[in-house]
C-alpha cells in the first residue's frame, strides 16, 4: 500500500471513522471523561456495517482520555514514567533479594539454605 493509496484502504478508513466518534465523544466531557462504562454508536456504511454501539478503541491513548479524562488520564501516564524510571539498576534487586533470604535464614536457623 503507498501512501497515495491509503485513503482507499478499507482499515485506515476503519481507524480514521472510529477515531473521529471518539474525538467527538472526548470534546464532549474533556475533563472529566465518558466513564468506563461509555459506549460510541458508529458504523461503516461504505462496507455495509450497521451502526453499533462499542465500549473501546483501537487507541489505546484516545480510549484513556475518553474513558478517564485528560486530567486522570495525563496522571496516570506520569504515574506510570514515575514507576519505571524510579526502578533501580537490577543488581540492586539482587542484593535485597540475598538481605531478605539472610535475615529469613537468621530468623529460621533450621531452614534449609537456599543459593541465590
Amino acid at each position: 500500500l503507498s501512501l497515495g493509496e491509503y485513503g482507499s484502504d478499507l482499515s485506515v478508513r476503519f481507524r480514521l471513522t472510529e477515531t473521529r466518534h471518539v474525538v467527538a465523544a472526548i470534546q464532549a466531557h474533556p475533563l472529566t471523561g465518558s466513564g468506563l462504562g461509555a459506549t460510541i454508536l458508529w458504523g461503516r456504511p461504505y462496507e455495509g456495517v450497521r451502526a453499533t454501539e462499542e465500549s473501546f478503541a483501537h487507541d489505546g491513548y484516545l480510549w484513556l482520555v475518553w474513558k478517564l479524562g485528560l486530567p486522570a488520564t495525563v496522571l496516570l501516564l506520569l504515574l506510570l514514567i514515575a514507576a519505571v524510571l524510579s526502578r533501580g539498576p537490577p543488581t540492586t534487586t539482587w542484593r535485597l533479594a540475598r538481605a531478605f533470604i539472610i535475615v529469613l535464614e537468621w530468623a529460621w536457623p533450621g531452614a534449609k539454605r537456599s543459593r541465590l
